[in-house]
């Protein structure tokens, strides 16, 4: 009750203008507010599968609206973006039932959304993870790749370089062929990767099959040989 005198002592010698000004400026503070809280209560959204084919991404749409799950599609229609604390779950469940994209390696539109706040060293392994996705999926338009695998390793930076030398980047990239590829096809995978990644030199990007068997092998010392057909 005291409270309430109080006020009143406060609001009634005001005039006019004074009240609708404080009676705006409370009602601006509270439309913030709830501004604010919805904005805190809407869910983190993160890449679930980019580059989809149309046929794919229907296919990941109709799980995932069968699941129940919220998503959300990118401005072209070939990204789905799930919660973040969903995403590796929905990984293996859509993996579980066949739905494995091509090539499905989150590419640029890693940096669709916005990228305050994150430090320098994220956005180095995003822009790593995104070169990496992107040649994953050029990769796999090549004639007779079904799907690709790439990895690198970067050298720690040093200010004091060690007896051996300075480390060098490297790179695997892994192939699941039907048939055989030309080394022709072997070595432009190589040149393709080593022109993607600073530091990064063809004989050490390393091509390897779905048999374990290394095709870059031949092409690392001498270059680009004969062309053949590995089988």
């Amino acid at each position: 009750m005291a409270l309430l005198n109080q006020f009143k002592d406060l609001w009634n010698p005001l005039g006019a203008n004074q009240k609708i000004s404080l009676i705006l400026a409370a009602g601006l503070v509270g439309l913030a507010m709830i501004a604010l809280m919805v904005w805190a209560s809407q869910p983190s959204m993160q890449l679930l599968y980019g580059n989809l084919d149309p046929e794919e991404a229907g296919e990941i749409v109709t799980k995932l609206e069968q699941k129940g799950a919220s998503f959300e599609t990118g401005k072209n229609g070939n990204s789905i973006y799930v919660q973040s604390s969903m995403v590796h779950k929905l990984r293996w469940e859509l993996a579980s039932e066949g739905l494995v994209p091509s090539g499905s390696g989150p590419g640029f539109e890693l940096f669709d959304q916005g990228s305050f706040g994150i430090s320098d060293f994220v956005q180095r392994t995003n822009y790593l993870r995104a070169i990496k996705g992107e040649l994953e999926r050029t990769i796999t338009q090549f004639s007779g790749v079904r799907s690709a695998r790439v990895m690198v390793v970067m050298p720690e930076n040093r200010i004091i370089v060690t007896s051996e030398g300075r480390e060098r980047a490297s790179a695997s990239v892994f192939v699941d062929t039907s048939g055989g590829m030309t080394l022709s096809a072997v070595n432009s995978i190589r040149q393709l990767v080593a022109n993607s990644i600073q530091g990064l030199n063809a004989n050490d990007v390393v091509v390897v099959d779905s048999a374990g068997v290394v095709l870059s092998e031949e092409l690392k010392s001498d270059g680009l040989k004969e062309e053949c057909r590995m089988t």
